[in-house]
């Protein structure tokens, strides 16, 4: 008997968790770009896929869970998870087309560089609740994704999928997958951040054949 209620239990406790995290639709809406290929990242889960032609996308996620949209001709966009998105048949998500007219006029935008980025002044540390520290984790992690970002950003306009996966031996489609693995080194990250492209280029190939070593060995394990 006791068997019988502990498997019942069991078993309810895989429905609840199998419950959890379930396979969310949504779409892209944009005015005047196209909607086809944007990623869409779960930064909680760290799982990730693309948009169609449409801009429809199917991800595993939760309630809580912060997806992540982004395409070089669009301005990022962040969305929670929350309980109506979660329960929505289909999530609509609407973003805006980068302006780029300024980049053609003598006026430079330099909104983006501040003291604190120039290492002038030190952002300071204020004593903060635990409820604040968990926002301020939350914050500092978006801001730290957007830069990594920037940077792939800045390296799909040096290496094209091309070398990457004929140079650089990448698995096809997991081009973009690669560069978040090899911006998630900081030391790799001032790198990229600079103008040598042959030092970046050396790094990015040692990196390479690290990356293709996990997925061999993964592989390996997954499939003995």
């Amino acid at each position: 008997m006791k068997n019988i209620l502990f498997l019942f239990l069991f078993g309810i406790c895989n429905l609840v968790f199998a419950q959890d995290e379930k396979l969310v639709a949504g779409k892209i809406i944009v005015a005047d770009a196209k909607v086809s290929n944007i990623l869409v990242l779960n930064m909680t889960t760290e799982k990730e896929t693309h948009t169609d032609s449409l801009g429809h996308f199917k991800i595993m996620a939760k309630v809580d869970d912060l997806l992540v949209f982004y395409a070089s001709h669009l301005d990022k966009m962040r969305k929670l998870i929350d309980d109506e998105a979660y329960n929505s048949k289909v999530v609509t998500i609407e973003m805006t087309s980068k302006i780029e007219e300024l980049d053609e006029v003598v006026i430079t935008n330099y909104s983006h560089i501040n003291a604190y980025d120039l290492g002038i002044i030190q952002k300071p540390i204020p004593l903060l609740t635990p409820a604040e520290r968990g926002k301020y984790r939350s914050e500092k992690r978006a801001e730290e994704f957007e830069a990594k970002l920037s940077t792939i950003a800045k390296l799909e306009t040096l290496y094209d999928t091309i070398f990457l996966e004929k140079e650089l031996k990448i698995e096809k489609g997991m081009a973009k997958g690669f560069l978040f693995y090899a911006t998630d080194h900081e030391w790799f990250m001032a790198v990229a951040k600079g103008k040598n492209k042959m030092l970046t280029t050396f790094y990015l190939t040692m990196l390479a054949q690290k990356y293709n070593e996990l997925r061999k060995n993964t592989f390996i394990k997954k499939n003995p």
